[in-house]
């Protein structure tokens, strides 16, 4: 089942316990806006064999299809398994080895590098900062903060006052309405997960 958890009615995470307490229920994927790491375990302890933020890619949801189809196929039937190493194979056919789509030539490393580096920087930062703070060349930083921009992860903004072209400033998504720092729900204002 591909299950948003912004739903009106019912939060998605309580109808993921649901599903979970039927004698034979459905495995659930999570599609979903939200990004707090206390969601992500709540939805995983609910039962959520994917958790797939948006916005995302035909492609990237399609590979998690095809994983889910190689852990069905390989936890398939009623039997015992022969040893360990046959329950990490399942579970291993749900996980991209990769980890990421990226594009050709970027590596998973360096966009994990990126990443800490906005948010180390909640005020901000351009690709010539992020490139020093990595140790890579400014296109370089510039690249893979674009795709963290184009995938959702991070936000661009042009900075003017200077003479010349306007300076992009990246910043880490700030929490969404309900949220405390970090993205944490703020347990004043919001539904409890």
């Amino acid at each position: 089942m591909l299950l948003d958890l912004a739903m009106p009615g019912m939060h998605g995470l309580e109808v993921a316990r649901a599903l979970q307490a039927m004698p034979v229920g459905p495995d659930v994927m999570v599609l979903t806006a939200s990004r707090d790491l206390q969601t992500v375990r709540a939805a995983m302890r609910g039962g959520a064999l994917h958790y797939v933020v948006k916005p995302f890619s035909f492609a990237a949801l399609r590979a998690k299809l095809i994983n889910y189809a190689g852990f069905w196929a390989a936890a398939a039937g009623e039997r015992d398994v022969i040893d360990q190493g046959e329950i990490d194979a399942a579970l291993a056919a749900l996980r991209d080895p990769a980890g990421t789509d990226l594009a050709k030539g970027m590596s998973k490393e360096t966009l994990v590098a990126i990443r800490a580096a906005l948010l180390a920087m909640p005020e901000g930062l351009s690709a010539t900062r992020a490139a020093e703070i990595i140790g890579a060349s400014r296109v370089t930083a510039r690249r893979y903060l674009e795709y963290l921009a184009e995938t959702g992860g991070c936000e661009r903004e042009p900075v003017y006052g200077r003479t010349g072209r306007p300076e992009l400033v990246y910043r880490a998504r700030p929490p969404r309405d309900g949220q405390g720092p970090g993205g944490r729900p703020n347990p004043r204002t919001s539904e409890p997960p």
